[in-house]
């Protein structure tokens, strides 16, 4: 009898908790800052490897985020972050992105896919998911072209063309400059690119409550906070 009692006793104060944790729980209010450095133009420094068996697995990766992106509204004023954009364009960082939004805490399964990237744009994917386990992470894949130069004093976009073909064949063949032409991986043909080189950021990265946390890269780069919400 005392046994069964003591069970029922730790039974219920687990379940007092647990109800303590869901009455508890707020929303997450999350702020995005993305980045260029116009002025860091080392062509070698840290360049992604540009072949086609990672152009291939990018573009997949990038295709799968883009279908599961939801269709969450976020906003382009800051709140929290708003100190820090100034302080990046004041040091001459060109900022390519700002976002904020509020969701529910979730697990990574029903977590929103956040995308904030533009087609032919200079960031083409941008994607983030926060998403809670005991703790909060936060998926951050991000996809950057570098414009030239001289199309950054031009009122038109520059232009860059891909263009893919499905196909069963698995072959690789590189162009003699830094484009790929002809290149088929895992059933998909890659025509033709017109950039020399893209930049890639990949990261998942646990966050603390009113923490700033920095994605970097040498060519640019992603500031990420979280705040719960009142």
């Amino acid at each position: 009898m005392e046994n069964i009692l003591s069970k029922s006793f730790i039974a219920g104060i687990a379940l007092f908790f647990g109800l303590i944790q869901v009455g508890v729980a707020r929303d997450y209010h999350i702020e995005v800052i993305i980045f260029e450095r116009p002025a860091n133009t080392e062509p070698d420094e840290e360049v992604w490897n540009f072949s086609p068996g990672n152009m291939a697995q990018q573009l997949q990766k990038f295709n799968t985020l883009a279908a599961k992106a939801s269709e969450i509204e976020f906003s382009n004023t800051l709140e929290f972050l708003s100190e820090t954009e100034k302080s990046l364009r004041e040091s001459g960082l060109r900022i390519l992105r700002t976002a904020n939004w509020i969701q529910p805490p979730a697990v990574y399964q029903h977590a929103p896919v956040v995308s904030m990237g533009a087609e032919n744009s200079t960031l083409p994917g941008a994607y983030i998911r926060v998403y809670k386990t005991s703790l909060i992470f936060a998926d951050v894949d991000l996809q950057l072209n570098p414009l030239p130069i001289q199309a950054l004093n031009q009122d038109s976009e520059p232009t860059t063309e891909l263009t893919t073909t499905n196909t069963s064949s698995s072959s690789g063949e590189l162009s003699s400059d830094s484009g790929i032409s002809n290149t088929t991986i895992a059933g998909m043909s890659v025509s033709r690119i017109n950039y020399p080189a893209q930049f890639f950021i990949s990261e998942k990265r646990r966050l603390k409550f009113k923490e700033v946390h920095y994605f970097d890269h040498p060519k640019f780069g992603a500031i990420v906070g979280v705040w719960p919400s009142e």
